[in-house]
Order: structure tokens, then C-alpha cells, then sequence
């Protein structure tokens, strides 16, 4: 086969074309789904209790996708899973109509201006609805600068969290987001940043320097590299809370 191959470069040259005109977005979605399905496999097979939380929703697909990749894993399958996954309930924090909006000069970016990626509060709902119970998912309408800071988790009906996403892309609500959950984390705990060099990898910015910041704040939270996916993000594991 591989002697067939290589005598055939135009079998090759054209599968270089098909895969390089596959759009990034593309190819980062599906990375995405892939980090989901992985993830909760581990969570639901170690019995990592905790809720998803989501910061950046937008049109509902990554709470969608997040939703059916534990549902699938969290099943008995007689080889891996001998008992069911924790029961999990999904958050979604997002500003929806209003987009970004930029609150500190630091997180100002070329790609990302005020007003930028909005979405329907309403239509997001609705198309979540379809997939999961209304008993199942809450969204939290607003810039997490007025939803989450300073706040209790206990607020929105949030215990203990097994996996939180980022991907509100700018520094600031990001720190916000860390340290309203994380008194809610748990030793197995998944945190990813869909956007972590993003800013050219600079620490001093965005995603980077939210956790960078917040880790240095937190020291008993101690996290370890979990996997990098997609176009830039990253995700770490909570190991050990120091006492």
C-alpha cells in the first residue's frame, strides 16, 4: 500500500488540497468534540462528581456537545464503565445580545471589539431545549463582570464542578470566571481555555494570564497539563488541594 502511494503523487496532492481547504473553524469544532468525549470518559470512569460549567456560550454548541459526550460515557458498558457516571447539570454563562465587551485596555485585540459575537438568548435556549431537559441546563444571561464576581456559586444552584470551559477569549472575565468557581472545584476537575495563545502566547494577556494569575493567587489549587487541542487551547487538571 505504502509503495503504491508513494508512486502516486497525485492521490497525495489531492488530499492535500482537500484537507487544507477544510476551514480552521472546522477542524477546531471537531478537535473540540473530541476534547469533550475524551474528557468526560476520564471523569465519568474516575467518578469525578461535579456540574459543567461553560463561560462563552454563544449559540449553545459546545454545552451541546459537552452534554452528549458525557451522556454517551457516563453509561454501564460492561467493559470500562461498571457503574454510572455522576449525575452532572449544565451552566452556561454568556452576554448574548450585548457581545464583548472590553473592561480593561489589557484585553483590547486586534480580532475581538466591543459589540462582537453576539447571540439570542432566546434561540440559544430553544435550540438547547431540543437536546437537554429544562431541569438539566441553566443559562445566565450577562457580562460575568455583574454575574460572577464576588459571587457564590450556590446563587445559581452550582455545587461542585467537574469541568469548567473557558471561551470568553479576553483576560479579564476570564480571572473573574476562575475565581468565582473555584471553590467549587474538585481534585479531578477540568478546566480548558479554548483561547489560551491566543495574544501571541503572551502571559501577560488574555486566557494566559488569567490562569497565570490566578494560579499564582491560589497556590493550594495545584493543576498539572491535561491535553492541548484545536487551533489554541490548552486544559489543565486539578491534582491536589492543599490544606
Amino acid at each position: 500500500m505504502l509503495r503504491f502511494l508513494r508512486n502516486k503523487h497525485f492521490l497525495i496532492d489531492l488530499v492535500i488540497k482537500i484537507i487544507t481547504r477544510i476551514h480552521p473553524v472546522i477542524t477546531n469544532n471537531i478537535a473540540k468534540i473530541n476534547f469533550f468525549k475524551d474528557s468526560f470518559f476520564m471523569l465519568n470512569l474516575e467518578q469525578v462528581e461535579g456540574d459543567y460549567v461553560e463561560f462563552g456560550v454563544l449559540d449553545g454548541t459546545s454545552l451541546i456537545a459537552a452534554y452528549e459526550s458525557n451522556k454517551v460515557s457516563s453509561k454501564i458498558d460492561g467493559l470500562t464503565m461498571n457503574e454510572e457516571g455522576p449525575k452532572r447539570k449544565f451552566f452556561g454563562f454568556d452576554s448574548f445580545e450585548e457581545g464583548f465587551k472590553i473592561f480593561d485596555k489589557r484585553d483590547k485585540h486586534p480580532s475581538w471589539i466591543d459589540g462582537n459575537l453576539k447571540s439570542s438568548y432566546e434561540k440559544t435556549t430553544k435550540r438547547i431545549s431540543k437536546t437537554l431537559k429544562n431541569d438539566e441546563f441553566k443559562l445566565v444571561k450577562g457580562f460575568v463582570e455583574n454575574t460572577c464576581k464576588n459571587a457564590d456559586p450556590a446563587k445559581y444552584g452550582i455545587n461542585k464542578i467537574s469541568l469548567a470551559f473557558f471561551d470568553m477569549d479576553l483576560g479579564t472575565p476570564t480571572l473573574i470566571g476562575l475565581e468565582f468557581i473555584k471553590n467549587s472545584l474538585v481534585v479531578g476537575s477540568i478546566i480548558s481555555f479554548d483561547q489560551y495563545f491566543a495574544y501571541k502566547g503572551s502571559e501577560k494577556q488574555g486566557e494566559s494570564y488569567a490562569f497565570k494569575e490566578f494560579r499564582e493567587k491560589n497556590t493550594h489549587l495545584v493543576f498539572y497539563k491535561y491535553k492541548n487541542w484545536g487551533i489554541r487551547a490548552m486544559s489543565f487538571m486539578l491534582t491536589e488541594i492543599k490544606k
